[in-house]
């Protein structure tokens, strides 16, 4: 247990590392961003959300293929990769840049960091089932593409997209706020108190 704990906070360590590298020209952007992201103020779960529904709504106005929807999408972050590290370099003083602010980066390379090792974990599980139990591990896949199947047939997929990506951004402010956890542990409560009432029943 102690090896697993000790491998999980040198991937974050590593990842952090990689993060804080990567994100060096958008420092300033990620850290003035940040408090928006989390909803330090009440309107900023609305700006986000408008941000995300203005972005989807020119999509559909435009009605582009999703080969063209796409080549869009990798243009605009290719180009901002480029962009904004030059244009923070002129409108954010380099020398206005201190240790609090270096301290908040690094906060925010550990959280990033800390979602990627999660996600590595799991797949790292997934991958693990699919060599010790094929059999469970082709049985779910090919249950969840099912509904998946099922589901994308059911609505419109530019709308699934959109409530993704919704979810996505506000996610942190979500979780920052503890609205994940209540309302998973009164979902979780909710489906206990349940199965113990049918359970009494019989």
């Amino acid at each position: 247990m102690a090896d697993s704990t000790s491998l999980s906070s040198a991937n974050v360590e590593q990842l952090s590392s990689k993060f804080q590298t990567g994100l060096k020209g958008w420092r300033e952007l990620v850290v003035k961003s940040e408090p928006i992201f989390l909803w330090t103020q009440s309107h900023h779960a609305g700006l986000l959300a408008g941000a995300v529904t203005a972005v989807f709504l020119l999509i559909w106005l435009l009605d582009a293929t999703i080969l063209t929807t796409f080549s869009v999408i990798g243009i605009l972050i290719t180009v901002a990769d480029y962009a904004v590290p030059l244009v923070s370099a002129k409108f954010f003083d380099s020398a206005k840049w201190n240790d609090k602010d270096e301290a908040k980066f690094n906060e925010i390379c550990v959280e990033l960091a800390k979602v990627s090792a999660a996600g590595l974990g799991l797949w790292n599980q997934w991958q693990e089932i699919k060599v010790t139990r094929p059999k469970i591990h082709s049985g779910l896949l090919l249950s969840l593409l099912i509904v998946l199947a099922w589901i994308g047939n059911l609505f419109n997929n530019l709308l699934l997209t959109y409530l993704i990506a919704l979810v996505l951004v506000e996610l942190p402010g979500l979780k920052h706020h503890g609205l994940i956890e209540k309302h998973l542990g009164n979902a979780i409560n909710s489906i206990k108190n349940a199965v113990g009432e049918k359970l009494k029943q019989k």
